[in-house]
């Protein structure tokens, strides 16, 4: 993953790499606990509805 050059508000904080296929993520903070996590939405003509995930690191980092 890499921090992302941003050209407008709107586009990605990072730009994350999965087998090939490059995703953006922005940085979020839950507003319950005030811990910060990645959002990835993807969103592809081929599947039926977007695919919304969360990356949230882990207890060994």
């Amino acid at each position: 993953m890499k921090t992302a050059g941003k050209d407008s508000e709107h586009a990605p904080d990072y730009r994350v790499n999965a087998n090939g296929v490059e995703l953006g993520a922005w940085s979020e903070t839950a507003m319950d606990s005030g811990e910060k996590y990645l959002s990835i939405k993807i969103d592809d003509p081929t599947l039926p509805a977007s695919i919304y995930a969360t990356l949230i690191q882990g207890e060994q980092g």
